[in-house]
């Protein structure tokens, strides 16, 4: 929106953050982290699997304390965390039977039907006419091949940021270029994701730093930029540091689309703005 323009043109020693947030319509859109919801309003336990609890959530305090911890100590306290809010398995648990040369359609399919209150279960995985009882070993390799697919440069929706194409990974900007389905198969990531710390599952995949603040609700900056695009971001700090910048007749325009052909402007009018 309008704030592109200002975080270039902005002298060196300000900055802005902004935060990602859902509107009433479902749409995503981007809010100063000033107009925001505080940080620790979302710390509430009580919006897990969306159901509302007395008492059930986390002291931001308290974090400022897990912060100084050991690694080890912080692991135990979020376990704890998890054990609070985890469904005892008499309550019942979630089974998800799928193919594997569907594996993707099927887990998307039945990981997205469940009710969000009862993705607090405990899970169970099965592979159709495959013997085996799932005692954690299924379920690993379930989630294993599901990073994999999710990230493969074939379903596009993430791009490798690292050097030898590889990790960490980032939102494919052209997503919906490269994948009908890509809103629908966010939503199943971001359930996967869930699933798998609630799982007590290593996650087999590493994400930019930016993508891990989204996650968190932590603010975005425009130092951020350097995580997905150094070259981008060279580019655009010295265009923010130096004047008479207009001389290189730069528009608030980007390149995109499959094979870079289409051109989207930034701002209203910024194919004929120049920097």
């Amino acid at each position: 929106g309008e704030r592109t323009g200002e975080v270039i043109s902005a002298p060196a020693s300000s900055s802005f953050a902004f935060v990602s947030v859902f509107g009433h319509n479902g749409e995503l859109a981007w809010r100063d982290v000033e107009e925001a919801q505080p940080t620790h309003a979302l710390l509430s336990r009580g919006a897990v699997g969306g159901v509302e609890e007395e008492g059930f959530g986390v002291d931001p305090e308290d974090l400022h304390s897990v912060a100084a911890l050991p690694f080890r100590a912080k692991h135990l306290w979020f376990l704890e965390q998890l054990e609070e809010i985890q469904s005892p398995w008499r309550e019942g648990h979630i089974r998800v039977d799928v193919r594997r040369q569907h594996m993707l359609r099927d887990s998307a399919d039945q990981l997205l039907a469940i009710e969000p209150a009862h993705l607090r279960r405990w899970m169970r995985i099965v592979f159709v006419d495959e013997p085996g009882v799932d005692a954690g070993g299924l379920e690993r390799e379930w989630f294993t091949l599901l990073f994999q697919e999710l990230l493969s440069p074939e379903e596009g929706l993430f791009v490798p940021l690292g050097e030898n194409g590889g990790a960490p990974y980032f939102i494919n900007a052209n997503s919906g270029d490269c994948n009908a389905a890509h809103l629908e198969l966010f939503r199943f990531a971001g359930r996967l994701l869930g699933k798998a710390l609630m799982e007590h599952q290593t996650v087999p995949a590493a994400f930019a730093l930016p993508l891990m603040k989204h996650f968190l609700y932590t603010p975005i900056s425009f130092s951020d930029l350097e995580f997905v695009d150094a070259e981008l971001y060279r580019n655009l700090r010295w265009l923010r540091e130096n004047e008479n910048v207009e001389e290189l007749s730069l528009t608030f325009t980007v390149g995109g689309g499959v094979g870079g052909a289409a051109v989207r402007e930034l701002v209203e009018g910024g194919g004929q703005r120049a920097g």
